[in-house]
């Protein structure tokens, strides 16, 4: 059976890059699964970019250091993995960040991050213009070997 919650007090007159967080923190909230395409590289390589995340209710479970969590904040919706608990205080940081982000208060979890798929690698035709430099490449190369095979 799915439950879904409902989105009363939503706007009509805010723009849908406005609604989308919202929305998403109140079907959490009811206790609906979301699923969410990630932006940025912030939890690289845990979660690429373009990933399809599943943000899972927790209702009372307890938060565990080290998983991955959605946080409500700034009417964004953040995933990072959780670092410390100190009472009621949580600090999150992305994988491939270099400090913690803001303390985060427990009630503005939502839930759970489960990655449910990941973008295909993004691939190219290589172009004339790639051979061209890596044959040029490759000369220059051989150019240098040799001559430094001569000054011996």
């Amino acid at each position: 059976m799915t439950t879904s919650a409902s989105l009363t007090d939503v706007k009509a007159s805010e723009s849908s890059a406005d609604i989308r967080p919202r929305a998403v923190e109140q079907f959490v909230r009811g206790g609906t699964p979301v699923r969410v395409v990630a932006r940025g590289m912030s939890m690289w390589p845990a979660i690429r970019g373009g990933a399809e995340v599943e943000i899972v209710p927790m209702g009372s479970a307890a938060l565990r250091v080290g998983e991955v969590y959605a946080y409500a904040r700034d009417g964004r919706i953040w995933i990072h993995r959780l670092i410390a608990v100190a009472g009621d205080t949580l600090l999150f940081r992305g994988d491939a960040m270099n400090r913690d982000d803001p303390p985060v208060a427990r009630a503005l979890v939502l839930g759970r991050a489960i990655v449910r798929g990941s973008p295909a690698p993004r691939m190219r035709i290589p172009r004339a213009s790639d051979f061209l430099r890596l044959a040029t490449f490759s000369a220059n190369a051989l150019s240098r070997v040799r001559n430094r095979l001569r000054r011996r």
